[in-house]
């Protein structure tokens, strides 16, 4: 029930998180976020090994690893599964959204969510809206290379 309670509080207070963003221009950032999301069978290790090579086979810098399960598990001294967020940018890209529009730095670094739940281990990467009329090409681009950055690291096949 507690966790419920958390998630519904984290959900309303990030609806209003972005509201400064809203302006009545063309380029206003002002969207609901949308993920690709896809369930592996390998380990967690595996998964994530893989990520950070699909991501810098797409010339994408990893900016950082955030092991979050990990340092819950370190910091209360408990078994915890495992949640990971990796940040990463390709400067030519940003440069491009930034010249279109200062707020576009607040969707960036590109970030993908890995986390263990059971036997299965979960990637997300959180997606660009492709409905901003000056960059909606951009938009698609970066969230196709995403997408396969994903696929990559679930899929049971090798190469990209």
């Amino acid at each position: 029930m507690l966790r419920q309670l958390t998630l519904v509080i984290c959900f309303i207070m990030t609806q209003g998180a972005c509201s400064h963003l809203q302006s009545p221009a063309s380029n206003s950032l002002d969207y609901s976020p949308s993920y690709h999301r896809s369930t592996a069978s390998k380990d967690f290790d595996t998964v994530i090994e893989e990520l950070l090579f699909a991501i810098s086979n797409e010339n994408y810098n990893v900016t950082s690893i955030n092991r979050v399960g990990k340092a819950i598990a370190e910091r209360h001294d408990i078994s915890f599964p495992e949640y990971t967020i990796i940040n990463s940018c390709n400067l030519e890209i940003a440069k491009q959204f930034l010249d279109i529009s200062p707020r576009f730095i607040s969707v960036m670094p590109c970030r993908i969510a890995v986390w263990q739940d059971a036997n299965k281990v979960h990637v997300s990467a959180h997606l660009l809206p492709e409905t901003l009329q000056d960059c909606v090409i951009l938009c698609k681009q970066t969230n196709n290379l995403l997408k396969r950055v994903v696929d990559f690291s679930v899929s049971e096949e090798l190469g990209l």
